[in-house]
């Protein structure tokens, strides 16, 4: 963890948990600061899970940062009571406020720099169980006239939930699901064996990466040991289990399709 400090509020951030905001740090940088609050208790670990991976796999997300925000500080934001249980934890997570971006339902035709990076997303959401991937969640920054690099954000929600359970973990989906943005990032892809070798990516990650990674979750954030385990389970299952089938399900049922409509 680097040590930032907070210098100024901007402004709360549209989320759905209304936990985020836009605070400006003594590094001269923007940051989306992620609450932890009653009733996500799982949110923050589970971006910080994400990330890691995601870093791992080369898909871009912006860069994170576990933080501290002063006690004093907190009264400058809106709707933080720390009398009540919307500040439960002294470390926040953190990312890199990117500027000027749009959503990826929002851009004009035109070329994505990375496209090299879309089947990564969708092995990766998959995989994690993200069923909140949207449109709003996938940012494109202009970089030339008609030409975007894409940008992943917001995973609070892998695993299905910001709060779920052992047993949640061990229901999660097994089959496609019914994602537009997914739809409409296969349409970037320019062939299934992208797919493929997504898949033998996830499978090699080292188990004892994985196990670092959530060991590295502050101990404020409350993953008890069994968690973990249950955590490490469902990935190491699901990587070697179900995505071979499901990705193999989503390019007869989703992928094909588009790409002989582009044909």
């Amino acid at each position: 963890m680097i040590k930032m400090l907070p210098i100024s509020y901007q402004k709360p951030l549209k989320h759905k948990s209304n936990h985020k905001h836009l605070v400006s740090f003594d590094n001269h940088q923007n940051y989306a600061v992620h609450f932890l609050h009653a009733g996500e208790e799982k949110a923050l670990m589970n971006e910080w899970i994400a990330y890691c991976i995601a870093k791992y796999m080369g898909i871009p997300v912006p860069e994170v940062q576990i933080i501290e925000i002063p006690k004093i500080f907190l009264e400058e934001i809106p709707d933080l009571n720390t009398n009540k249980q919307h500040y439960l934890s002294k470390k926040q997570f953190a990312n890199l406020y990117l500027e000027e971006t749009i959503p990826l339902n929002e851009a004009e035709a035109g070329h994505i720099s990375n496209v090299e990076d879309l089947a990564k997303v969708v092995v990766f959401d998959y995989w994690l169980c993200n069923t909140n991937r949207t449109h709003q969640n996938v940012m494109l920054k202009n970089e030339s006239p008609g030409v975007y690099h894409c940008w992943l954000m917001d995973h609070s929600e892998i695993f299905s939930s910001i709060s779920w359970t052992a047993a949640d973990l061990e229901n999660l989906p097994e089959t496609v699901l019914n994602n537009v943005t997914h739809q409409t990032l296969a349409n970037y892809i320019p062939n299934e064996k992208k797919f493929i070798e997504q898949i033998e990516v996830i499978q090699t990650i080292p188990t004892l990466l994985l196990e670092e990674i959530l060991s590295l979750i502050p101990e404020e954030w409350k993953i008890s040991e069994e968690e973990q385990k249950n955590v490490l389970k469902t990935l190491n299952y699901r990587r070697h289990k179900v995505i071979p089938r499901v990705i193999n399900q989503f390019i007869n049922e989703i992928y094909s399709p588009l790409l002989k409509n582009r044909k």
